[in-house]
């Protein structure tokens, strides 16, 4: 089952001084993904992402903007758990707070922009695309 919703972190602006150096900004962007109606049965949940976008690091869970010209130049996005601990891609996870009493969870993740500094830092959109692929056992 290949789970993919659309996340929008609409309202949160940044300017160029928000990314003084290499690495992800200060500030995370919590989300969740959710998981509604689970069926009797299901003993166990896993999840990974899959980067729809070119890969910069796939242990520290970055991706690529997606190739738009209005874009920002030197800047990816980086996925991350709850707690701030990069998310690697291609990697199955535990839903740990998955129980087989209940039908409905949220898997808390996070997301922050990401300076590069491969080349001249320039402003415009942040937009990227992952696939969120969910495992119900």
């Amino acid at each position: 089952f290949v789970f993919d919703t659309p996340q929008k972190f609409a309202g949160i602006d940044y300017t160029l001084d928000d990314f003084p150096r290499i690495g992800p900004t200060q500030r995370r962007v919590p989300f969740n993904i959710a998981l509604n109606q689970c069926q009797t049965g299901i003993k166990k949940v896993t999840y990974s992402i899959k980067a729809n976008t070119p890969v910069i690091d796939a242990a520290k869970g970055i991706v690529a903007l997606s190739n738009d010209k209005t874009n920002a130049k030197d800047i990816a996005l980086q996925l991350m758990n709850q707690a701030g601990q990069p998310l690697a891609l291609d990697t199955t996870y535990p839903f740990n707070a998955f129980t087989t009493s209940g039908t409905s969870f949220n898997i808390p993740l996070s997301a922050a922009y990401y300076r590069l500094g491969s080349t001249e830092l320039k402003a415009g959109n942040g937009n990227t695309s992952v696939t969120f692929i969910v495992n119900y056992l």
